[in-house]
């Protein structure tokens, strides 16, 4: 869960959230992933940083979805992506190279069209159920 998100679920001040996450991550019962945009906080060894990222990641739809259609499909080719969250093609191109630089996608060309896979399916589905 993320930080602004821990407040309202508790009604609680950002200050006395804040001074109990850090209490509880200096017991090393909760863990902070960041992925840039936002800190999520995470019960300390329950999850691995792979599935922490695709747990940050899982939280934007567009690219909850994309993953979601990869997880369904063994590869999926980019126009395909595309037609099916109905946005355009520049729109595919930008999340596939956030989850490549995330690691979590492998794309291969094969004439004019690229073709994506997940790195690891079996993370994925463990996530999903």
């Amino acid at each position: 869960m993320h930080f602004r998100g821990i407040c309202s679920a508790l009604h609680l001040s950002i200050g006395m959230v804040q001074y109990h996450l850090t209490v509880l991550e200096h017991a090393d019962l909760v863990v902070v992933y960041n992925d840039g945009q936002t800190k999520r906080y995470f019960e300390d060894k329950l999850f691995t940083v792979e599935e922490m990222r695709l747990f940050s990641l899982m939280r934007h739809e567009t690219t909850s979805k994309i993953i979601t259609i990869l997880a369904q499909n063994e590869s999926v080719v980019h126009r395909d992506i595309a037609f099916a969250l109905n946005v355009s093609s520049q729109a595919v191109t930008w999340q596939m190279n956030q989850l490549k630089k995330a690691e979590l996608i492998s794309s291969e060309k094969t004439g004019v069209n690229i073709k994506y896979t997940l790195n690891d399916p079996d993370t994925l589905k463990k996530i999903l159920t």
